[in-house]
């Protein structure tokens, strides 16, 4: 199983207040391996982190999120399987 320095988290969405000095980004997990099906492992669910602004360039503070239960599974299936996992759907 590869690390998780090797795993990718674009963005996909942000919203930005600039009354609070507040950013939420939406990302995606996604694995340095494939599937049965040649497409990358890729945590189903909500990712994203939330940031507030301190001034002079500099965050006061960062709490990220995610779906852990589907999370968990995939970790378990990468675990078992090696380079082959299944797809969490969240709804």
């Amino acid at each position: 199983m590869e690390g998780l320095e090797k795993w990718t988290y674009p963005y996909v969405r942000t919203v930005i207040d600039d009354q609070k000095g507040e950013i939420i980004g939406i990302w995606r997990q996604i694995a340095p391996v494939t599937g049965d099906d040649g497409n990358p492992i890729e945590i189903g669910g909500t990712g994203g982190s939330w940031f507030r602004y301190a001034g002079n360039f500099q965050w006061i503070w960062q709490r990220d999120f995610f779906d852990q239960s589907c999370a968990g599974a995939v970790f378990l299936d990468l675990m078992q399987k090696g380079s082959s996992a299944r797809r969490c759907n969240s709804a």
